[in-house]
């Protein structure tokens, strides 16, 4: 499998990250607010947005065969899970204030 490294860590892919990861956020925060006809549904199409989310989110780190920009990716991955995990945290807070 080619190395993806550069394309990967090239500020058009940042931009095209940051784009993803917002939209996997709005998807996420529209099945927590609401708009859930059970709780059954809501926790299987919550669980299925997640697991759908985890693939994108990690998608990256298997186009990588570079062990140097692996673990640098691999770091990325983390803050960007820490990142969305805060953000959607903070939202359900706000709502239910």
């Amino acid at each position: 499998m080619p190395d993806y490294s550069e394309l990967i860590f090239s500020d058009d892919f940042k931009e095209y990250r940051k784009q993803q990861l917002t939209e996997i956020v709005k998807h996420v925060s529209s099945i927590i607010q609401g708009g859930i006809y059970s709780e059954v549904r809501a926790h299987a199409e919550l669980k299925g947005a997640l697991d759908l989310a985890m693939r994108i989110i990690r998608l990256p780190a298997k186009l990588v065969n570079n062990e140097k920009y692996a673990e640098q990716l691999d770091k990325t991955i983390r803050e960007d899970l820490v990142n969305i995990s805060t953000f959607l945290v903070r939202e359900y807070l706000k709502e239910n204030d």
